[in-house]
């Protein structure tokens, strides 16, 4: 296409938008959260999840070729409401400590962390087991966790254990 023959989108009249079905999903944005995609494969696929994740204990891993949606699904998945569930949305990069993800998991609940030291983790392990007793499930959704390293994520899992050992399965 020519870019001199090319217009910005907000020059584009609405007729032409209404002309096109550039109106409507996904090329509209929809309460702030930009023009995401709808069908009912995705709503299928999101369903599917909650249902793995109120009837299940175990970890819950999407793999797949980079562009075919894991972040947007896990992103949808986070801002869902269910009762029993409460989701923890976090993106990982590289260098990423299990200290770090306590403090923004705990952040995203509103509950204010202990000072800088080791307690976090324990601290975290007894607010995740307390809330889970008061709430339900405290979903931790980890976004690209394939760039934390294998202690981090070595870490993550003992943590899911002490929430366990509290006699709640975690």
């Amino acid at each position: 296409m020519d870019s001199n023959n090319s217009y910005p989108l907000e020059q584009i009249s609405t007729k032409a938008l209404v002309e096109f079905g550039l109106n409507r999903q996904p090329f509209i944005d929809r309460n702030g959260l930009g023009a995401l995609f709808e069908d009912s494969a995705l709503s299928t696929q999101i369903n599917v999840m909650i249902n793995m994740l109120h009837g299940s204990d175990k970890i819950l891993l999407i793999t797949g070729e980079e562009g075919v949606g894991k972040t947007s699904l896990l992103y949808r998945i986070g801002k869902t409401s269910h009762d029993g569930l409460f989701f923890c949305y976090i993106k990982a990069v590289e260098g990423l400590t299990v200290d770090e993800i306590c403090r923004e998991a705990l952040k995203k609940m509103e509950i204010v962390a202990p000072g800088i030291g080791n307690e976090i983790k324990d601290f975290f392990a007894s607010k995740i087991a307390a809330k889970r007793k008061m709430d339900g499930k405290t979903i931790l959704i980890l976004d690209n966790a394939d760039k934390l390293d294998s202690y981090t994520l070595d870490q993550l899992l003992l943590l899911r254990n002490i929430v366990s050992e509290d006699g709640i399965s975690a």
